[in-house]
């Protein structure tokens, strides 16, 4: 849910292939427009990562009002042959923010950058947080994400293969495809995979757990650019990684 601190505004738009991205980029400037006949023009623009319907409103909000464009990238996959897509994308901007440090040091954009450092809000790492998850019956471990190469699935596999015959359970969560989903259940109930969970689940999952799993291998240029937002959380419960 949005931070009731900051108004938000619903987008609409027709979620058919092919249009989708034009007609949401089209509601997200008829937005943008209602929000400055109410308020006035903005002084500045933030996008969070360069998506083809928040460009087209930075790229309005530069153009009609002389608002400054902040581009935050946390996540961005189409840098393997080099920043010439993202410097087409996001190129207009007048200032960068990158969670990523590699990101950081890398883009060759030559207008301001920041490297901002992940946080928590919350620490759950004291004895009172951690006996919410009640009695242990297991030892478990989590994992929280994407099931594909770059996400670290094959590690994810190999671990759990790795670790047959032991008593740890495998608690996992995120989207996967419907054969991911038939690979798992092959583990037995070694593995229980939870498909998307709200936050009051992931955080009784995560406060149960005697390991945390984030297996994103640096092969892959996605992972450089990214900053996995569960590293944060994980770090909140003071728990292995």
């Amino acid at each position: 849910s949005m931070d009731p601190a900051f108004p938000s505004t619903l987008v609409k738009w027709i979620n058919l292939p092919g249009v989708r991205y034009p007609l949401l980029a089209r509601a997200h400037v008829r937005a943008y427009k209602k929000l400055v006949k109410q308020h006035g023009p903005p002084l500045a623009v933030l996008t969070y990562n360069p998506y083809p319907w928040h460009v087209p409103l930075a790229h309005y909000a530069q153009q009609a009002h002389g608002a400054k464009w902040v581009s935050i990238t946390l996540d961005y996959d189409h840098v393997d042959g080099g920043w010439s897509q993202y410097e087409a994308e996001v190129g207009a901007a007048d200032g960068h923010v990158f969670l990523s440090h590699w990101a950081y040091q890398e883009c060759p954009c030559p207008v301001p950058k920041l490297h901002l450092d992940g946080g928590f809000e919350e620490w759950f790492g004291d004895t009172e947080a951690k006996a919410e998850a009640g009695p242990k019956q297991k030892r478990t471990c989590l994992y929280s994400g994407k099931y594909t190469n770059y996400g670290g699935y094959e590690m994810l596999l190999d671990t759990i293969r790795h670790l047959e015959g032991t008593d740890i359970v495998f608690q996992l969560t995120g989207k996967a495809s419907d054969s991911v989903v038939e690979e798992l259940k092959a583990f037995g109930d070694r593995v229980e995979y939870h498909g998307f969970v709200d936050d009051e689940k992931l955080h009784k999952l995560t406060l149960n757990a005697d390991v945390l799993f984030n297996p994103r291998p640096s092969k892959y240029i996605e992972n450089r650019v990214a900053f996995p937002s569960k590293l944060v959380r994980y770090l909140a419960h003071a728990k292995p990684i």
